[in-house]
């Protein structure tokens, strides 16, 4: 509630951005808050409280991270050639044909169907992103190797995608 006051305050006082101030003022500002709330949930445990803070959880939130990123690159994408309704259409449609990604392509792909490949390649593997399973049973430990392989992942499919939207903008006239 902080960093949108003082954005507020810049903004009507001082006439800068709303969202760009607020954004910069939230980055210090929720790091102190989990900064803070660390701190306290020892204090709690150093009472016989039991509060402990899971650490996997921290690449797991930077993987969903990159899945978000790569569905911001394919909603910008889509909104070089198509109004809102569209978009939302197409990326609600993406986002659950990239959850049965394996189920829907990765089977025929295995056995050397080659459309399946095709479709497998471009489609966007959600699972991939998706760790939470993992984490409940507590069977795999987390390593930090696959969140840059995912990274890698991230980066090559939304520079493609942002490729595909530049080459989709690139004859549109702005009015």
């Amino acid at each position: 509630m902080l960093a949108y006051a003082l954005a507020g305050f810049s903004n009507f006082f001082l006439r800068r951005t709303f969202v760009s101030d607020c954004v910069l003022l939230l980055v210090p500002l929720v790091s102190l808050a989990a900064f803070l709330i660390s701190q306290f949930t020892r204090q709690m445990q150093s009472m016989s409280v039991v509060a402990q803070v899971d650490w996997r959880l921290v690449p797991a939130a930077i993987l969903i991270l990159f899945a978000v990123w790569i569905l911001a690159a394919l909603a910008l994408a889509c909104s070089t050639r198509f109004d809102t309704i569209p978009t939302l259409a197409i990326c609600s449609a993406v986002f659950m044909v990239g959850l049965m990604s394996d189920y829907l392509f990765g089977r025929p792909a295995s056995h050397g169907s080659w459309w399946a490949s095709a479709l497998y390649t471009v489609t966007p593997n959600w699972q991939l992103f998706w760790l939470a399973d993992a984490l409940d049973t507590g069977k795999n430990v987390f390593h930090w190797g696959y969140v840059g392989k995912a990274f890698a992942y991230a980066t090559g499919y939304i520079g493609a995608v942002l490729a595909l939207a530049v080459v989709l903008f690139d004859e549109r006239e702005l009015s």
